[in-house]
């Protein structure tokens, strides 16, 4: 028996056209799904079905027969919430991808498994050690970044959930395309207390790229706060404004939003944050009736890892 353990997320940092393709940053936390591919009858489930489906597709990638696998079951241990823009799916798709090469002993690379993954479902760049622009629907990194910032994330779980194929048929590429195009949404994103003007999209992406090398918990919380207020005219977060202004007022460095989910991440270092007082002031305001649940995680290097049993 094999087994890896992959990283969730909390939905994205950016998402938005560049070099004429729809690209995403996403970063990991220590919240992770366990994927174990050992010999056995097959077990049937949504779950494991993302994750045979990921076994058929690393199969047809090296070119191997179906018969090498056949008496494999693969088994997923996840307490990601699923549907709520945490990388869910990705996680289990990634560890049977890799699972499947190391049995078939292929040669596995971080383009690969990237490339791999999305033949089954648009896929997070949480699968990278460094953070990354990653084109989910094609499977391409776009470019490689420096390394993950220290930092922890307070994560805002709202009730609903998204089916990430379902999402992605709606909301088109031309659709996601258009809304960075229009320009009164792309001047319309103010951040109080970080972002002192109006910024669009595109300013804050280039002013990002600029550091590329060297991304501190600071840039990556402008940019987000940025994508965030963008991806409200798509999928809108309850009290996304009041979050925003609260959490700057508290000491953080910016909020990220799941572009096809529900939860709210507020990004901020243990020293500058008021996390209690953060939580009290969005409980008389209200909003814990749209967020019931809080998480608090710290900001990892992406990539999976091999565990031992």
């Amino acid at each position: 028996m094999i087994s890896v353990r992959c990283p969730a997320s909390c939905g994205e940092i950016f998402q938005g056209p560049v070099d004429d393709q729809e690209a995403l940053i996403s970063y990991a936390i220590d919240f992770y799904a366990l994927v174990r591919l050992e010999k056995g009858k097959r077990v049937t489930g949504k779950n494991q079905d993302k994750a045979y489906h990921a076994m058929e597709e690393t199969l047809k990638y090296f070119d191997r027969s179906p018969s090498l696998l056949k008496d494999y079951r693969l088994l997923v241990e996840s307490d990601i919430p699923r549907g709520k823009g945490m990388a869910s799916s990705t996680a289990d798709v990634a560890g049977a991808v890799m699972l499947s090469a190391k049995t078939l002993q292929c040669p596995m690379t971080e383009e690969v498994l990237g490339k791999i993954a999305a033949k089954v479902e648009p896929t997070d760049s949480t699968l990278f050690s460094k953070l990354s622009l990653f084109n989910s629907k094609s499977g391409k990194r776009v470019r490689s970044y420096g390394p993950y910032p220290k930092g922890r994330v307070l994560i805002l779980e709202g009730f609903s959930t998204v089916d990430t194929l379902e999402y992605h048929r709606q909301h088109s590429k031309t659709k996601a395309l258009k809304l960075y195009q229009q320009k009164e949404n792309l001047n319309n994103c103010y951040q109080t207390g970080v972002i002192e003007k109006p910024i669009r999209v595109a300013q804050a992406f280039e002013a990002w790229e600029k550091k590329r090398d060297n991304i501190s918990l600071k840039e990556l919380g402008k940019l987000a706060t940025v994508s965030a207020r963008a991806h409200q005219q798509i999928l809108p977060k309850p009290g996304l404004e009041k979050i925003i202004k609260l959490s700057s007022q508290s000491g953080a460095y910016g909020v990220n939003t799941a572009h096809s989910g529900s939860v709210l991440g507020v990004l901020y270092h243990e020293a500058f944050f008021d996390k209690k007082g953060f939580i009290k002031k969005i409980q008389q305001e209200g909003l814990r009736k749209h967020y019931p649940i809080l998480r608090d995680h710290r900001l990892i290097p992406g990539g999976l890892q091999w565990m031992k049993y």
